[in-house]
């Protein structure tokens, strides 16, 4: 019998933050209801919203408001004298409100997540996978010193050059260094198909229950402790949420065990917070000594990037400051405003840390632990 060179581990990951994974669809102040006194958003059936509104005869007034009026649905409802027991039977879910203080009448959008063909949330495999590419790529360089200082010389090269710079062909280095093995001999070591990390195959998540979910703001912390608070509004997993994958692992490729992607976590979380986190005042910490990573959108500049693992302390803050002012040197009005250059200045690059409040508490966007990784009997 030939030995199967391929091995399934059940994958299991816990909320700690609120995290988003953007379907690319916006919902506006018309096309929900903020319901203040629950503290929640309602979510409607748009076909059974305009089976009832047909009903009542308000079908064309609602044309008329979805073309001219400013005020958010709520206030539509209530001038027209439909009362919550009417609209809630046009409900599709209901998302707790992660701060009662964040929805004003200028709130015009909420962000989606995604979501599978019966509307009900999930993680991509696509994201996670994303999320462990930056975690192992993050420990190959802190493992490998030498490597990493070679890089930095290039980073720190490259960062000089202003708006001239080109990080292509040293992001390409990178993840060949951390990933790239001669598996066949008739091959650039450069090929896609010479990455271990395609041997590294994660389903997309089981489907979560729509109860799950949460509406949240972004909030800017910064150095000083200070919270900005910004109009901008993402549907999120709540806090506390299980969420289940499947790790399809072929050996022969990929020959990373459980333990050391674990591990491998763990010691991103320990850059993550020495290099970073730790600066901010009235950062949110994270108990214990968790496998804690960062998954989705708005998570921030470090959980996308291993720019921290190859430069440390003031030489990362420098060369960080530089790239993220060059990215926007065709945007001066935003290079302005975000005004990276004086980052070096300020001790950390980005000078924001990127959170939001559920229930009350702040929380470093998109944060993440490993629960579990244990493989399945052969």
């Amino acid at each position: 019998m030939m030995e199967s060179y391929l091995r399934e581990y059940d994958f299991e990951i816990v909320t700690k933050a609120p995290v988003f994974i953007g379907s690319g669809e916006k919902v506006g102040k018309k096309e929900y209801i903020y319901d203040r006194r629950a503290n929640k958003v309602v979510f409607l059936d748009l076909k059974k919203m305009y089976q009832g509104l047909m009903k009542l005869r308000l079908l064309p007034v609602f044309q008329e408001y979805m073309l001219k009026e400013r005020y958010d649905l709520y206030y539509f409802m209530k001038d027209h004298g439909i009362a919550p027991a009417q609209y809630l039977q046009w409900i599709d879910y209901t998302a707790a409100v992660g701060d009662p203080q964040m929805i004003t009448r200028s709130t015009t959008e909420i962000s989606r997540f995604v979501k599978d063909a019966y509307g009900n949330p999930y993680i991509p495999g696509s994201s996670m996978k994303g999320a462990l590419r930056t975690i192992l790529q993050t420990d190959y360089y802190l493992k490998n010193k030498e490597q990493a200082g070679k890089i930095a010389g290039q980073i720190i090269r490259e960062a000089q050059k202003g708006r001239e710079a080109s990080y292509n062909q040293v992001e390409k280095e990178m993840a060949q260094n951390a990933f790239h093995r001669q598996l066949f001999a008739e091959t650039e070591i450069g090929d896609t198909q010479n990455d271990i990390l395609r041997g590294l195959i994660i389903s997309d998540s089981e489907p979560l229950p729509k109860k799950v979910m949460c509406v949240c703001q972004k909030i800017d912390l910064g150095l000083d402790g200070q919270q900005k608070r910004l109009n901008l509004l993402r549907e999120c997993i709540a806090p506390g949420t299980a969420v289940r994958f499947k790790i399809t692992m072929d050996k022969s490729v990929c020959k990373y065990t459980a333990k050391e992607i674990v591990e491998a976590v763990k010691e991103f979380y320990r850059n993550y917070q020495q290099e970073f986190a730790v600066k901010y005042r009235g950062v949110p910490r994270i108990n214990g000594t968790e496998a804690v990573f960062y998954l989705g959108g708005g998570a921030g500049y470090l959980s996308k990037t291993t720019s921290y693992a190859v430069m440390h302390e003031s030489e990362a803050v420098k060369t960080v400051s530089r790239i993220l002012d060059g990215n926007l040197s065709r945007q001066r009005d935003l290079q302005r405003q975000h005004d990276h250059i004086h980052d070096e200045k300020r001790g950390a690059s980005p000078h924001t840390l990127k959170c939001t409040v559920y229930d009350g508490n702040l929380y470093q966007m998109g944060a993440c632990s490993i629960r579990k990784m244990k493989i399945k009997p052969q």
